[in-house]
């Protein structure tokens, strides 16, 4: 089973993409209301997960921390095309190529 981690500041608008490409049911806005009950939450720490077909994306929050660690867990070519789509997110956002794990 292949694993890949990446830090996003917010994956929200990415779900519904990522979703389809791993095989995965997706209630819009599940994702922030878990976010948002998270915030709410005396808890330091909490995670939404995304399971699908191909794949399972494990967003884990941290209270004190402004990204959140992406784990992408899967093989085959969906878990391949969701780490590639995760990868130029990061890479979108400002990331540095350098210090994170290459495709």
């Amino acid at each position: 089973m292949g694993i890949y981690e990446t830090c996003l500041p917010e994956y929200g608008r990415l779900l519904p993409e990522l979703a389809d490409i791993i095989g995965a049911d997706y209630r819009g806005g599940s994702y922030r209301e878990a976010l948002r009950n998270f915030e709410r939450s005396d808890a330091d720490c909490g995670e939404f997960k995304l399971a699908g077909k191909h794949a399972s994306l494990t967003i884990l929050f941290e209270r004190y921390e402004a990204y959140f660690l992406g784990k992408l867990e899967g093989e085959g070519p969906r878990f391949q095309e969701a780490r590639e789509r995760l990868y130029r997110e990061y890479i979108d956002r400002g990331g540095n190529p350098d210090a994170q794990e290459k495709l």
